[in-house]
């Protein structure tokens, strides 16, 4: 089986960290050949994966003239690769890869949706409208990170008939909190609450400083960290945890290259949410044995399970009441719950599994192209 993954960059993000942990599980397959494709730059992902043998390609797609080239360059790359399946990950690589691969006549196209909002960017609306009306002609089958996602985009007008859930999938023995040692409980002056991702109006930091402040009302041993892009000297956030007086119980830090360096530092995880599709961080504090409170955004209730707390977006007062309970409970039950949930991810979400169910998706759909013709 030949395989094109084809993505829009390969920046630091969910995206991206999911197809390198997917093409390093199919490149151990000697029936699997692999190409990767990003419309702009290696970044950091496509150098892990260059450095594991397997070929990424880049086509510095960044203005109207590159954009011709870079296309011109995808359809040379496929037309030479002669992939069994073009499998593109989020909006832009969905339109462009999935139009490149039909004109190459590649036998199976699988779009890979990974949101449950797309953004605020100039023209990334329009391009949704676009794939929507393209999803009942283009795409073979669309892959949805999570349940929550393929409904969003079933009201968005895409075909759910074509519609699949796969899950993200980790590395459990990377995030191991035995092999990476966890600083020991009685070591901390303070309790840990670890909030990480960039800053970004979907994270709703707001929420997660209000509750801070509540939690803090009757228990000073908290204290609170958020790990993310543009944190630091982010102004209204600043101004939030000073006006609210918490700065003495509250940090901010820059982003860590590897989550680890965060995780490894709570004792509880905190994902305050408004919209997510499948959030990797809550699964990746799991499988580190932190117990988490997440708000219902995207399918992060369905990955705590009952290992943690869920609560309603955008309400600081049970934020807080979930932070609470788990700061209140004896240490020896936090590990019981921490313990609890990187078993969780083991059995439902480990890396080795998912790419599994990803190899078998892709030849039921080969076999059913082939029934068709």
């Amino acid at each position: 089986m030949r395989i094109a993954h084809i993505i829009g960059g390969l920046g630091v993000g969910g995206a991206e960290r999911m197809l390198q942990r997917l093409v390093a599980q199919h490149s151990k397959q000697p029936d699997i050949s692999i190409i990767v494709i990003s419309m702009t730059s290696i970044g950091a992902p496509g150098k892990d994966m260059q450095a594991q043998g397997i070929r990424v390609e880049a086509l510095n797609m960044k203005g109207l003239f590159s954009a011709v080239s870079g296309f011109a360059k995808m359809l040379c790359l496929l037309w030479k690769f002669k992939p069994d399946i073009v499998q593109t990950w989020l909006y832009w690589a969905d339109l462009a890869g999935g139009l490149a691969a039909k004109l190459c006549r590649v036998k199976a196209v699988i779009w890979n949706i990974r949101c449950t909002h797309f953004g605020d960017g100039r023209w990334t609306g329009h391009v949704v409208r676009i794939n929507a009306h393209l999803s009942h002609w283009l795409p073979t089958s669309i892959i949805c990170c999570g349940y929550t996602a393929m409904n969003f985009h079933r009201d968005q007008g895409f075909n759910s008939d074509k519609m699949v859930v796969l899950p993200n999938g980790y590395d459990v023995q990377h995030f191991n909190a035995v092999k990476n040692v966890r600083r020991l409980p009685e070591t901390r002056s303070k309790l840990q609450i670890v909030a990480l991702g960039r800053m970004d109006v979907l994270k709703d930091y707001p929420t997660f400083i209000a509750a801070a402040k509540i939690a803090l009302s009757d228990n000073k041993d908290l204290h609170f960290s958020i790990f993310g892009r543009g944190c630091v000297n982010h102004y209204s956030t600043i101004k939030q945890i000073a006006e609210l007086g918490i700065g003495s119980n509250f940090s901010l830090h820059e982003e860590v290259s590897d989550v680890r360096t965060a995780l490894s530092k709570a004792d509880i995880f905190v994902s305050s949410s408004v919209s997510e599709g499948f959030p990797n961080v809550v699964a990746e504090a799991m499988a580190m044995q932190v117990p988490c409170v997440v708000t219902d955004a995207g399918d992060a209730a369905i990955i705590v399970g009952n290992t943690g707390q869920v609560v309603p977006v955008s309400n600081a007062e049970a934020l807080a009441e979930a932070i609470r309970r788990l700061a209140r409970l004896p240490q020896a039950e936090r590990d019981a719950l921490g313990l609890l949930a990187r078993k969780r991810i083991v059995e439902n979400y480990e890396i080795a599994y998912v790419a599994q169910l990803y190899s078998g998706h892709y030849e039921a759909t080969l076999q059913r192209v082939a029934n068709v013709r």
